[in-house]
């Protein structure tokens, strides 16, 4: 079973500084994902702060951008990836290890209770941390998106007709868009030649991919962040519905 939330949870002006003290409470409650806003603007200027939480392998991966504006991304959300699961997990910055799976998805060392996950589109990073699966995507909505020529490689006849009969077909091409991909990103598996039967449109839906058999429940919102970016938080529930909270992130004091 998958659940499609109907309505966008607006977070444009909704979503507080975190508090370390609040973040570490709400993070104890499986109930609970809690979803972090990053605007790349705003942190240009503060990546030395941010390159002395990354260790040797991730700075080198670093450096294997070719565009400054790739390589300042990955620096940034890798820091706040640590920053906050540092946070949440009351231990040190240094404590911190990532790897990564066997389809390349960031993971943590040594605590498999432990699940987020990170998106950047444009001039945001989204990051979701939860104590279940999940999955986040955003993307910027540019009107100019050649959405008719991409229809038929990834949405169903149904979903198809719901975005061209949409008086903003770019919004909904992207909301839809999101949905798959976060619920993509959730089940651990990658996009393949699955992604139209993946459902996304409002309502529940039942699915027969083995990806995502396994959960029993999936729930699937949308949220905005600003009027020109949309975004997707996919969460596998099982048999409960769980809450979000976002946050915005503040430029950290860093310790080792």
């Amino acid at each position: 079973m998958i659940y499609q939330q109907e309505t966008f949870i607006d977070c444009k002006h909704q979503s507080p500084l975190f508090s370390e003290i609040e973040i570490q409470e709400l993070f104890k409650k499986k109930e609970c994902s809690l979803v972090f806003k990053i605007y790349l603007p705003e942190h240009m200027g503060s990546l030395f702060t941010f390159e002395a939480t990354l260790d040797l392998r991730e700075l080198d991966r670093a450096n294997r951008y070719f565009h400054l504006k790739d390589r300042s991304r990955f620096i940034i959300c890798r820091a706040w990836i640590k920053i906050i699961l540092a946070t949440v997990l009351e231990v040190r910055l240094s404590e911190i290890q990532l790897d990564y799976d066997a389809n390349k998805k960031p993971i943590l060392k040594f605590n498999s209770d432990v699940f987020f996950n990170v998106s950047h589109s444009g001039d945001y990073a989204i990051l979701g941390l939860s104590k279940i699966p999940i999955g986040v995507d955003i993307e910027q909505i540019k009107h100019d998106f050649p959405i008719k020529e991409l229809i038929a490689q990834v949405f169903s006849q149904a979903e198809a007709k719901s975005i061209l009969e949409a008086e903003n077909q770019s919004l909904n091409f992207f909301k839809l868009w999101t949905r798959k991909e976060a619920l993509v990103k959730a089940s651990g598996k990658g996009i393949d030649e699955n992604i139209k039967r993946i459902p996304c449109l409002d309502g529940s839906h039942t699915s027969t991919l083995e990806s995502l058999l396994k959960i029993a429940k999936w729930q699937v919102f949308n949220f905005k962040i600003t009027e020109d970016y949309v975004g997707a938080v996919a969460l596998a529930v099982g048999e409960k519905c769980v809450s979000s909270q976002f946050y915005q992130c503040e430029l950290p004091r860093c310790t080792s």
